[in-house]
Order: structure tokens, then C-alpha cells, then sequence
């Protein structure tokens, strides 16, 4: 086992825990630094960098790219507390569209926040946010290379250029086009047949200059 690079190093549950680029490690040392065990805790799970981790109270998320369907990983203490448990998070989600190698993470409210690549992009250009309430994956077109929040505001180190940006605080676009969208439900109503309704309700906040259209 082994000779894969360390990525990232965290202490969680009394030991050290080293997230590789194939696996990960689980380091205990005893109270009188006379004997310290480091063991092999998973393989087939790591990172593509250092970057594409956050630590929370609710355990370690992380890109893992270890195998050729990468996903959302979390290691979570189990109810003995005496381990960390790997779940798999947004099963419903590909992450197979995308490319991970320069991911970065962190957090903001009840999202995770995280970064990945077009097929077609040199650089980051989509920001992913995963909500771990509802376990759903937003999808927006930034830019990020770097992902910190301050108190209520979330930060943004671009991915091109060496500039950091201010997200998600307001309404200014930028002067770019906005292609956020949501697709409902295939629901059929028990029929194939077109549906006409007098009122489709929905909650937004926007600005009175905004539309929203609906197809």
C-alpha cells in the first residue's frame, strides 16, 4: 500500500486522518508518544488536490476522483464515535460531466460550495453549491480557483485572472447573461395530452427589473 501523494491532512475523533490521491490513511498516536499506528483506512478514495476538502462539524467533505465515477464524499463519525463512516452524497447527481483536478471547497450557510471544470473549459467555470439539508446540486457559472466565506459573505478567487469577486450577496450580473434555470417535475397530471393552467405559482426574489420566463 501506498506511495500515492498526500493531499490533504486533517485531526478528527482522536487521529490523524491524511487523504491521499487513491486512499486514505488513519494516524493514532498514544497519550505517551511511545507508539503510533498509521493503517491504511479506505482505498479506491482520494484527492485531486489539496484544495478540494472542507472540514465542518459535521465531518470531512470532499471531492474524491479515486476512481472513474468521481462523487461527493463525506466522512462522518459513526454512533460509537470512535471512526469515521465514508457516505457518498448527491447519488442522483453525475459528477462525471465535469472535470475535478483544480476543485476547491468550503462552505457557505447550508451549502457546500465547490468548483469543477467543463469538458470543454481550460480553466474552473462552473460552482457547484450542495445543499446538505435537502441534498440537492445547484449549478452556476463562476469562476473559481479559491472559495472562502467571512462572517455572511462568500469570497471567490478567480480562475483566470487575479481578481477576487464577492457571490451570491446580490443582484449584479455583471453585464452577463444569467442562465440559471430549474426543470420541474415530469409530472403528467394523468395525461399525455396539453395541460392549461390559470395560475403557476412560485417563490423567487428578484429585482422589478427581472423576468422570469416560463416554458
Amino acid at each position: 500500500e501506498g506511495g500515492d501523494a498526500i493531499q490533504y491532512v486533517t485531526y478528527q475523533d482522536g487521529s490523524y486522518w491524511s487523504l491521499k490521491t487513491r486512499s486514505a490513511y488513519k494516524l493514532t498516536i498514544w497519550a505517551d508518544d511511545t507508539t503510533a499506528n498509521n493503517n491504511v483506512f479506505r482505498t479506491n478514495m482520494g484527492l485531486p488536490n489539496w484544495r478540494a476538502t472542507v472540514n465542518t462539524w459535521q465531518g470531512i467533505f470532499f471531492m474524491n476522483t479515486a476512481t472513474n465515477q468521481p462523487d461527493l464524499t463525506i466522512l462522518t463519525p459513526n454512533q460509537l464515535g470512535d471512526n469515521l463512516t465514508p457516505k457518498v452524497l448527491a447519488e442522483q447527481f453525475d459528477f462525471s460531466q465535469y472535470t475535478w483536478d483544480n476543485c476547491c471547497m468550503g462552505t457557505y450557510g447550508e451549502y457546500i460550495v465547490f468548483s469543477g471544470k467543463s469538458f470543454w473549459a481550460d480553466a474552473n467555470d462552473r460552482l457547484f453549491l450542495y445543499n446538505f439539508r435537502r441534498g440537492t446540486v445547484d449549478i452556476l457559472s463562476y469562476s473559481a480557483r479559491t472559495i472562502v466565506q467571512n462572517a455572511t459573505t462568500l469570497y471567490v478567487g478567480d480562475s483566470t485572472t487575479d481578481n477576487v469577486y464577492e457571490i451570491l450577496s446580490g443582484f449584479d450580473d455583471d453585464n452577463q447573461n444569467i442562465e440559471n434555470y430549474w426543470v420541474s417535475w415530469d409530472e403528467l397530471f394523468g395525461t399525455q395530452n396539453l395541460k392549461k393552467v390559470k395560475r403557476f405559482r412560485i417563490k423567487w426574489v428578484i429585482t422589478p427589473e427581472q423576468q422570469i420566463q416560463i416554458y
